[in-house]
């Protein structure tokens, strides 16, 4: 998606094409997805990280959710944050 489409527009988006959301925008994402997950539209997930984590760490824990987490459980989840250790 290009560069400053609407959180909501990027939530639909994902939704509509089944794809897990990683973003680092702790700010209004996260606000947004569960707004609408409240209204009963499908999120197909979101994986939200940090700043303060290393992109190495990030990765692990991506590959970590992608292998032991499935489909399935993500959506229910909506939201994950990283990173998962402190």
């Amino acid at each position: 998606m290009p560069e400053g489409t609407p959180d909501l527009d990027v939530l639909a988006w994902a939704a509509a094409e089944n794809r897990t959301l990683i973003t680092n925008d702790r700010n209004t994402m996260v606000g947004f997805a569960y707004q609408r997950a409240a209204a009963g539209e499908p999120v197909s997930g979101v994986i939200v990280t940090t700043n303060q984590q290393s992109i190495g760490s990030a990765v692990d824990d991506i590959l970590l959710i992608a292998e032991y987490m499935p489909e399935e459980e993500i959506r229910d989840q909506v939201v994950v944050f990283l990173p998962f250790r402190g």
